[in-house]
């Protein structure tokens, strides 16, 4: 009796062992598949990234869109001009002046003592 269930045991194991190793080959199959995949569609999304950016639709709409940047940029230093409020560019311009004239003050200053 005990060894017929030790042949059972047995017989039981090596079903799981085969089972396991089922698993772990169809486990690898789809790992290479979907690796191929993931290949596959970068592939054909370059390819359609590629054609999208040649395609006349594209390049009307990139122009399209640097023109209302272009004009944004515009209206936005127009209102600033209208208003009174310097441009950031302006203030970095005045920023480096003044800290060229506080070097120099602080050095006569210096010099004076």
């Amino acid at each position: 009796m005990a060894q017929t269930q030790a042949g059972a045991f047995d017989r039981f194991n090596d079903a799981l062992r085969t089972l396991d190793d089922q698993f772990q080959e169809l486990r690898e199959r789809l790992d290479g598949r979907r690796q191929q995949l993931t290949a596959d569609v970068r592939d054909l999304t370059k390819t359609a990234e590629t054609r999208l950016r040649k395609s006349d639709f594209f390049r009307r709409a990139d122009r399209l869109r640097q023109d209302i940047e272009a004009g944004v940029d515009r209206t936005y230093t127009q209102v600033l001009e209208t208003i009174g409020l310097a441009s950031k560019s302006d203030v970095e311009k005045l920023s480096k002046k003044l800290n060229t004239l506080s070097k120099k003050l602080n050095d006569l200053a210096k010099d004076a003592r």
